[in-house]
């Protein structure tokens, strides 16, 4: 079980503080800062996105075509960047 977890509350105007203190920072009110118990709202879950997954299509019904790249002008730089750069690859 966890630890409970507090805050501390100005009375006056409602400033919200980590610590307790004899003097609210935000309004400069004494002796008006109480503290309060943190209500967890339950278990944390977590998002799923397996409801919105894509189904799996074909390499060969992709709707990507083959891009023509830019010859560099030398040849191993061609050979290391598959043929050439690719047009708005670079910035």
């Amino acid at each position: 079980m966890s630890k409970a977890k507090s805050t501390f509350v100005c009375q006056s105007c409602g400033a919200i503080s980590v610590r307790w203190s004899g003097r609210c920072d935000a309004c400069g009110e004494w002796n008006t800062i109480v503290e309060e118990e943190v209500v967890e709202s339950g278990k944390h879950t977590r998002q799923s996105f397996k409801e919105q997954a894509a189904a799996p299509i074909p390499i060969t019904d992709s709707a990507q075509g083959v891009s023509t790249r830019l010859d560099i002008q030398l040849a191993e730089c061609n050979r290391v960047m598959g043929g050439g750069i690719v047009p708005g690859s670079l910035t």
